[in-house]
């Protein structure tokens, strides 16, 4: 009883010290639903803007992007086809496939910019998609049917390459890659 009675204690100021520490455990404790940016509508809609044509971009004036950046699928009922203007603080970027053209400058200047994941669908990286990104380390890529124009990414051997499960030390290592 006494062992018993312990426990129940001591699982009590477990979940008082955790969700007083911690929002999102703290909502769920609640009843409350966390919110997911990675399938929210509204928040795709707070950072994106789209065109007609389906390109997305960043709204200006942004103080409070995620660290994490998920290009969306969708930003309200237009399929996000292109992206173009997403520079911004955040580190990571993952960009699914049903992006077909990461356009020129597209992550310009990104300055904490490390690791980039590029899902199976996208078909172009134009010419400077990646320019100024001087912390960019990783590069995920899962398509190989992909083409990656000259001065895509910065030139840089601090960058690693992934093409499926292979690993590339440069960018010309890579190209040649896919050109064979």
């Amino acid at each position: 009883m006494r062992k018993n009675t312990l426990l129940i204690i001591i699982s009590i100021f477990m979940l008082i010290g955790f969700t007083s520490c911690d929002p999102i455990a703290k909502n769920i404790a609640e009843g409350l639903e966390a919110i997911d940016p990675a399938t929210d509508p509204q928040v795709h809609e707070k950072y994106f803007d789209i065109e007609e044509n389906g390109t997305a971009f960043l709204k200006a004036d942004l103080s409070d992007l995620p660290v994490s950046l998920l290009i969306p699928e969708k930003v309200g009922e237009v399929a996000v086809t292109a992206i173009r203007d997403c520079s911004g603080s955040f580190e990571t970027v993952k960009i699914p496939g049903n992006v077909k053209t990461i356009y020129e400058d597209a992550f310009l200047d990104c300055p904490n910019l490390a690791n980039v994941t590029i899902e199976d669908g996208v078909d172009l990286i134009e010419i400077g998609a990646f320019s100024g990104c001087t912390k960019l380390t990783q590069v995920v890529i899962n398509s190989l049917n992909i083409e990656i124009e000259y001065g895509a990414f910065p030139m840089s051997n601090s960058i690693k390459f992934w093409l499926g499960t292979h690993e590339y030390s440069s960018i010309g290592e890579l190209m040649e890659a896919l050109d064979g």
